[in-house]
C-alpha cells in the first residue's frame, strides 16, 4: 500500500494531466517517472547510469512482484490482512516471506526499500 500511494502522489505532483486510474498497478508506471527525477536520484544518492540500471533492472521487476500481491477481486487473498492457507490454518503477513520480496532471501529488495525511503523523504520535505 505505502508503494501505491507513493506513486499516486509523486505522480499528481510530477504528472497531472490525467487523472488516476482506478487500479493498485501504479508503482510500475511510477518509476517511469521516477527515471528522469534528478531530485529522487540525488537523495537515493547514485550516479545517473547507476539510477538508471536501477530503475530498468532491480526497481520496476521488484514493483511488478509487489503489484501482483494486490487483491483481485474475492477470491485472491489480501496480503495487507491475515488469510487462511490450503490447510485453513491462518497467516499472517508479519510471518510469510513473499518469496522475492523478502530482504533475507533478496538483497535487492533493501536497495528497493531505500529508494522509497528516499522517495517518502522528498515527499515529505514536500509537506
Amino acid at each position: 500500500m505505502t508503494t501505491e500511494k507513493l506513486a499516486e502522489g509523486f505522480r499528481t505532483a510530477l504528472d497531472a494531466t490525467e487523472p488516476h486510474p482506478y487500479t493498485h498497478r501504479v508503482f510500475r508506471d511510477f518509476l517511469e517517472l521516477a527515471l528522469g527525477n534528478r531530485q529522487i536520484q540525488a537523495r537515493f544518492g547514485k550516479s545517473r547510469r547507476a539510477y538508471r540500471d536501477f530503475i530498468r533492472y532491480t526497481a520496476k521487476p521488484l514493483a511488478e512482484a509487489i503489484q501482483n500481491l494486490s487483491p483481485e477481486g474475492d477470491t485472491h487473498p489480501n496480503p495487507e490482512y491475515p488469510w487462511s492457507d490450503t490447510q485453513g490454518n491462518v497467516v499472517s503477513p508479519l510471518d510469510y516471506p513473499f518469496g522475492e520480496l523478502d530482504t533475507r532471501a533478496n538483497p535487492k529488495m533493501l536497495e528497493m526499500l531505500a529508494f522509497v525511503e528516499a522517495c517518502l523523504e522528498i515527499a515529505q520535505a514536500e509537506v
